[in-house]
């Protein structure tokens, strides 16, 4: 385990303890804020344990016990910087340094990151409160959280464990509408069609089972780098649990079949992503329709995984140029496995469960009846093939005097 990784696993849970013990309902934003103003608890104030940067001011850190003199820098708003000698708090130990964080925030200043439920609008709002000078704060500290998947520690839970507990989740396809720059892979189907098509499909299944979900997907983009941007900047508008990025591959050059499908993967950031479990889950459903499992992948260099905020994972469907995966795919049962790695739930809509019901209550009626048995024969037949072509065997058994009933 790297130095960076020790502290924060060792910061994380005592910031976690103090946010919750002073309302904050992020506690991501914060570790990162640490990681950043001490250097991962190498700088000369973490020796104090002050791994904030807190300038002394009276009164405003019970849990401090002394003060030191440090030089720093501070950027103008002209973007230039100056050299500055200050008084800084010292803290006699690592628990002490991060609730004197707290107690520093604790003023009226700082009375809006209670209300904040995303580490961008957490870092937003303290860079308004004037807490830092650096121009580019809030995208630095959010480097931090997104590069060390620092979501994980958040109030939110994001496993997909998530006992009926209702989630925020958001679902993109990943590539501009067909006939436009960036729209994706093109072969036996198109990528760009069939992403969306199962977007669509995982959108309206997660929110019949009580979910919030967005539609981050956009269909506008002038480049694929504009798409890219764009696609993140919708997704860390919400505070989600969730980010679930939809393609399909390419590669396979397997247009004629060679009875052997190419499969399915799903990608995430690293490999102690909050995403990794859900991502799993999701690759594994997709397999058991038959696609061979590539599993899950790790890889820290795609623009989506790097730079949304909640924990995301990017879902390769299946191949576009080959002939077997074509074949076997299907929109609702592909959606339907997503939908279930996700929850870990499959969706019974009403008509399903009527059909149900209604076989049920005949399976205890009589079968000697021809009019039940008609019923239940054309009931079953329908689903499998054409109850037509079941009319006629029926009348040909005799039943006709039920045919139309």
């Amino acid at each position: 385990m790297s130095n960076q990784e020790t502290f924060i696993e060792t910061i994380a849970p005592i910031v976690q303890k103090y946010a919750k013990e002073y309302g904050i309902k992020v506690a991501s934003p914060i570790i990162a804020q640490a990681c950043l103003e001490s250097g991962y608890g190498t700088g000369y104030k973490a020796q104090h344990h002050n791994y904030f940067g807190l300038k002394y001011r009276a009164n405003r850190c019970p849990s401090s016990n002394g003060t030191f003199i440090d030089t720093s820098s501070e950027q103008n708003a002209d973007g230039s910087y100056k050299t500055i000698t200050d008084e800084w708090f010292a803290f006699p130990n690592m628990d002490a340094g991060v609730k004197g964080y707290f107690e520093f925030t604790s003023i009226s200043t700082y009375a809006n990151l209670k209300t904040a439920t995303s580490p961008r609008q957490y870092l937003e709002y303290i860079k308004a409160d004037k807490y830092a000078t650096s121009l580019d704060y809030v995208d630095k500290v959010m480097n931090v959280v997104n590069k060390c998947e620092l979501t994980k520690y958040d109030t939110i839970e994001t496993s997909n464990e998530t006992g009926g507990r209702k989630m925020v989740i958001n679902v993109h396809a990943g590539h501009n509408p067909d006939g436009k720059v960036a729209c994706g892979a093109i072969g036996l189907i198109k990528e760009s069609t069939e992403a969306r098509n199962v977007k669509n499909e995982v959108i309206r299944q997660l929110t019949l089972m009580g979910h919030t979900v967005y539609d981050c997907t956009v269909d506008n983009g002038t480049s694929q780098a504009d798409v890219l941007s764009k696609i993140v900047a919708k997704c860390n508008a919400h505070n989600a649990d969730l980010d679930v990025s939809i393609h399909f591959n390419s590669g396979a050059k397997d247009t004629g079949g060679n009875g052997k499908t190419t499969g399915t993967e799903v990608f995430v950031y690293s490999s102690s992503s909050a995403a990794k479990g859900t991502a799993q889950s999701i690759v594994n459903a997709i397999a058991e329709l038959g696609f061979k499992n590539r599993g899950v992948k790790i890889n820290s260099s795609l623009y989506v995984l790097r730079k949304t905020t909640a924990p995301a994972c990017l879902v390769e469907c299946c191949f576009v140029d080959d002939k077997d995966d074509v074949q076997l795919y299907n929109v609702a049962a592909m959606a339907t496995a997503i939908v279930k790695g996700i929850t870990g739930e499959t969706l019974v809509e009403k008509s399903e469960t009527i059909d149900k019901e209604a076989e049920a209550k005949e399976a205890e009626t009589p079968t000697g009846d021809p009019k039940v048995l008609y019923r239940v024969q054309v009931g079953a037949y329908s689903k499998k093939e054409n109850a037509e072509a079941m009319q006629k065997q029926l009348k040909a058994d005799g039943y006709n005097s039920f045919i139309t009933q």
